[in-house]
């Protein structure tokens, strides 16, 4: 069975967030007192 979603994803909201620069993530964690990195590469 095929289902075509062409119709569904009309009515579906895009949401764009572009990514952020480097520079700009690195001067907010100047301030930052705690931060964490998170790797989900096995996190399946």
């Amino acid at each position: 069975m095929c289902i075509d979603y062409r119709v569904v994803n009309t009515f579906i909201k895009l949401s764009n967030y572009p990514l952020p620069l480097i520079d700009d993530l690195l001067i907010g964690f100047e301030s930052a007192m705690w931060f964490m990195s998170l790797d989900m590469a096995s996190g399946f």
